[in-house]
């Protein structure tokens, strides 16, 4: 193979003697591509390119090529996801003047905030939109359980992944972030990191929060075609995932977080207290639902730590419950305050 692409540079460069004209060789769809021996000749092809030569890849994810060296050396240009995504004068023109929707500028833009440019899902809110009377009343109630985003997204991307990826996308579809630690907690096993990693070379709609990788989100139509495929397919490990993931936040402290996902496992209605709240009780827990830390609540209420870690517990037991973001989401749902 690389006799061969060495005869084709020779060649390319005599050309060039002779014909000072550039061309670009284009490859579609690269992603496709997995045998080793064609990776290799290409990143031999690279390393010798003729001036007067570019190649141009169009690929759903990073293909296998020395692109950090190319990158470095500036002879690079990278057009990624974000880059692809319509601007809101640029949806106004596409749902307006090409797809001819009757759609106002302030429908358009929230059309676009609500795809997050993502042209795709443009075009399918656009199908949905010709005809009807009640656009912004469409628009507003738009989301990834739309029947024609779930089986696009179904078909073209969740149903090609692997048995990993596609467990891997429905347990941690819940979170509305994602890091390894909190993925691994709520999945119940090592080795997230490495799908992440995954995820975000394959493009598959996640959008990364930090230039360190260790925060990510999914693409909210994304995540709502998961959630909905989610509850149709397994309702009822959806309590048990959002419960661990309410038991990590707490964990690490972050109290706000872990009640959002108490209060999103379905749960059963609450009963009565099994014994009233003493008044002291009832200002630990409305400290409690301040945010507060038992330092802090300590602190405010000039009580030892024992004391406030007892009178926790005292609440706990009465609201039949045994971790702090329970008690806040089972406090809320009983209005006791």
């Amino acid at each position: 193979m690389e006799n061969m692409l060495t005869l084709l540079i020779n060649s390319l460069l005599l050309r060039r003697a002779t014909v000072q004209e550039h061309f670009v060789f284009v490859l579609d769809n690269y992603q496709v591509i997995t045998n080793e021996c064609i990776h290799r000749a290409l990143s031999f092809l690279l390393e010798h390119l003729p001036p007067h030569m570019h190649l141009v890849l169009a690929t759903r994810e990073d293909p296998p090529l020395p692109l950090a060296q190319l990158r470095g050396q500036g002879d690079l240009l990278e057009l990624r996801a974000i880059d692809l995504r319509f601007t809101q004068e640029e949806a106004a023109t596409f749902l307006i003047e090409v797809m001819g929707l009757p759609l106002s500028m302030d429908e358009s833009a929230l059309l676009q905030a609500r795809t997050e440019g993502w042209i795709t899902g443009l075009q399918l809110a656009a199908f949905s939109l010709q005809g009807r009377d009640d656009p912004e009343a469409f628009i507003t109630a738009f989301s990834g359980s739309h029947h024609y985003v779930v089986d696009y997204l179904l078909e073209e991307v969740l149903n090609r992944q692997s048995e990993d990826i596609q467990d891997f996308l429905l347990h941690t579809c819940i979170l509305d972030r994602l890091s390894a630690p909190l993925c691994d907690a709520v999945r119940e096993q090592d080795g997230s990191q490495a799908l992440l990693d995954f995820l975000e070379r394959a493009n598959l709609f996640l959008v990364a929060l930090d230039d360190q990788g260790q925060w990510y989100r999914y693409h909210r139509l994304f995540a709502e075609a998961l959630r909905q495929w989610l509850q149709q397919t397994a309702p009822a490990l959806v309590p048990a995932l959002h419960l661990r993931a309410s038991r990590w936040y707490e964990q690490h402290g972050l109290t706000a977080r872990a009640v959002s996902h108490t209060l999103a496992a379905p749960v059963p209605q609450p009963g009565p207290l099994v014994e009233p709240l003493t008044c002291r009780e009832r200002e630990v827990l409305q400290l409690l639902l301040d945010g507060a830390s038992n330092r802090e609540i300590a602190r405010h209420l000039v009580l030892s730590m024992n004391t406030v870690k007892k009178h926790v517990l005292n609440i706990c037991g009465k609201l039949n419950v045994r971790r702090r973001a329970q008690v806040i989401a089972k406090a809320q749902m009983l209005q006791l305050l």
